[in-house]
């Protein structure tokens, strides 16, 4: 069968099928594209990584400059970004900052959809089409994979090129042919110029070559092959990974002191300790990023399922399990715990989860207890609620909050409507991306902040580093905080933190909360603990009047 052929099912009705399995997806990815975007409210982008990496592609349009200057992710997905900007830039869809990210995030949305097909060739040379299906639909409907495919990011990216090498892997594994190994290498090469580490991904045709290098006909090992096709893996990769990323050669000093940092300073300090209260590395992984980024049904059914394809399908599990088990444990013992770190294993688990659904529908059916009345129906019911319509229910829940007023616009807003000009506002910090943009400049250094001061609206107190002693001085008339503030702050004890919060609570009455994604809802995760850049979207933001002093009693 042609590769080609392997992406379209074979019988018309499940074609159908696969179409509304790919529009969900969409649709459902779609919900992001206008979040966050910048505009006369304010000037950057509520995601704090947009800004960043819009610049490269955006510089090499309006400059000529084809070196990115900026190394700490891979370059492949600007050098895509600015292929995207050549076409639409003369047509004049351009003329606006929000078009520059709209243009820049609808690519990321169809690399999504596209990784969710995928799952139907991978499906197929598991065990069926059925499973294959199965699995897209699983990831159509993965919240986390949902909620960054919306985002100029390069998660998404990533996972695609890595899929396709997934896919390819499997192939070779099939086959023996050796163009495989290059195919899969290349694609993985694609992945790290992408995300540098996603190259782990290059375990999986690694693990298919290994388990096709044992002689057929007598024991012992096919040493000239197996050498062969790692010389065609590493060369594939590394071509791959020097066409995404070439100024790893024009300009070795500046792509080593921004790899360099990511994998030494970045890595090792935790985001400046921003991690530091989330406990045990394996807890917090298991108990809140993978909930939060798989959904609670898919982590709970996906790991049997993985392990019921090893045992079940041996090779073809060992595969899978190349690069899901050490990316686990890397995750597990790193000191950096972001929730998007988690999306690489979407689409495993995802195959998980269809290779045990069909196996429990298989159980029923071997035992003709699916036409019995009673608890077989409600198990089988259970099953598919669990397996389905949670997931589902937790990216449409993300997809409303996302087509919502932001909290932090509407927060700012609300003051523009109440609050008079001259008024005094208490903020932690400089405004910026996690913060109600009561200044245009929500990101960016704070010069930009105070020279702009003459067009601000109100008089502004920052109480940089929790200052309690600046609050009782200033007092001022109002304060606005957002929940990434006070959050991480409860979570680390921060004496200083909870005394401002003490203050705030004596003093202060809160007159006003908005939120797009309740903490209520975020139970339905299994822990209303949200990631911390899960919350990027949806931090609530509160504001606080300060309390009329009493009046003196007359003497």
């Amino acid at each position: 069968m042609s590769l080609i052929r392997e992406l379209l099912p074979r019988h018309r009705p499940l074609r159908r099928a696969l179409a509304c399995i790919l529009l969900l997806a969409l649709g459902l990815r779609l919900a992001g594209l206008f979040w966050g975007l910048p505009g006369e409210e304010f000037y950057f982008p509520l995601h704090p990584d947009e800004w960043i990496n819009i610049k490269s592609p955006r510089d090499m349009v309006m400059t000529g400059d084809l070196n990115p200057h900026f190394f700490n992710y891979g370059s492949l997905h600007s050098y895509l970004t600015w292929l995207v900007f050549l076409v639409v830039k003369p047509l004049g869809l351009l003329s606006t900052p929000t078009s520059w990210f709209v243009a820049a995030r609808l690519p990321v949305i169809f690399m999504g959809v596209l990784t969710v097909w995928l799952m139907l060739p991978i499906g197929r040379r598991i065990l069926s089409e059925r499973m294959g299906l199965l699995a897209a639909l699983m990831l159509a409907i993965s919240p986390g994979h949902v909620m960054h495919s919306g985002f100029y990011t390069v998660d998404i990216p990533s996972i695609f090129f890595a899929t396709v090498g997934l896919w390819f892997a499997l192939v070779l594994l099939e086959t023996g042919s050796l163009r495989w190994i290059a195919a899969s290498g290349f694609a993985v090469g694609l992945a790290a110029a992408t995300k540098y580490p996603m190259g782990m991904a290059l375990l999986c045709p690694l693990a298919a070559l290994a388990l096709r290098g044992r002689w057929i006909d007598r024991p012992g090992w096919d040493w000239p092959w197996l050498a062969r096709g790692l010389a065609l893996a590493g060369a594939a990769s590394l071509l791959a990974f020097l066409i995404g990323v070439p100024y790893a050669l024009l300009d070795f000093p500046a792509f080593w002191k921004d790899m360099s940092y990511e994998l030494f300073e970045h890595a090792m300090d935790g985001h400046r300790g921003l991690f530091a209260a989330t406990g045990n590395g394996l807890a917090h992984l298991f108990g809140v990023n993978l909930p939060y980024s798989l959904g609670p049904s898919v982590l709970l059914f996906g790991i049997p399922g993985l392990f019921g394809i090893l045992h079940r399908h041996r090779e073809k599990g060992i595969v899978l399990l190349a690069f899901v088990v050490p990316y686990l444990l890397l995750l597990a013992f790193a000191k950096l715990r972001f929730m998007r770190y988690t999306l690489a294993l979407s689409p495993f688990f995802g195959l998980g989860l269809a290779w045990f659904v069909l196996q429990v529908q298989a159980w029923f059916a071997e035992r003709r207890l699916a036409r019995r009345r009673g608890a077989p129906v409600v198990l089988r019911l259970s099953l598919v609620i669990l397996a389905f319509a949670w997931p589902l229910m937790l990216a449409s829940l993300q997809a409303r909050s996302l087509l919502r007023t932001d909290p932090r616009i509407a927060a700012a807003r609300w003051c523009k409507s109440y609050l008079p000009a001259g008024t005094r506002i208490g903020m932690m910090d400089h405004p910026n991306w996690y913060a109600a943009p009561l200044s245009p400049f929500n990101r960016g250094e704070p010069a930009s902040f105070y020279k702009d001061e003459p067009r601000h609206h109100w008089d502004f107190s920052l109480l940089v580093y929790w200052d309690e002693g600046r609050l009782r001085q200033q007092a001022p008339e109002w304060f606005v905080m957002s929940e990434f503030m006070w959050s991480h702050q409860l979570e680390l004890g921060t004496p200083a933190a909870k005394r401002v919060l003490a203050v705030l609570d004596r003093d202060y009455d809160l007159v006003a909360s908005f939120e797009t994604f309740p903490r209520a809802e975020r139970w339905l995760y299994g822990n209303p603990r949200a990631p911390h850049d899960w919350l990027y979207p949806f931090p609530t933001q509160r504001i606080w009047k300060h309390k009329t002093p009493a009046l003196a009693p007359p003497r």
